[in-house]
């Protein structure tokens, strides 16, 4: 079985001629159920390479968009306007590419 990242950053591999990503398999095993269409994997410390189980937690759209919400809204206090401006910017190219 091959294992790569792929391009937003997640391990992933094939699996009968599907991409699936492996914090989604992990997750599945812990639950020893297939998650739901509206179950996100939320990674905890925000590193989509890390599926240590302790890093993951089973969340809604609406919860995971939250949670980003408040990591951001915490970071702008911690982070300067310039780099944050860019952060931000960055973060707006990657999303117009897609």
């Amino acid at each position: 079985m091959k294992i790569w990242i792929d391009r937003d950053g997640y391990y992933v591999k094939s699996f009968r001629g599907n991409i699936i990503r492996l914090h989604r398999t992990v997750m599945e095993k812990l639950l020893k159920r297939k998650l739901k269409s509206n179950e996100i994997v939320h990674h905890i410390d925000h590193n989509r390479l890390n599926n240590k189980i302790d890093n993951l937690m089973v969340v809604t759209a609406l919860e995971n968009k939250k949670l980003n919400y408040y990591l951001w809204k915490y970071l702008r206090t911690l982070i300067s306007p310039v780099i944050l401006k860019y952060i931000t910017l960055k973060a707006l190219e990657d999303i117009r590419d897609d």
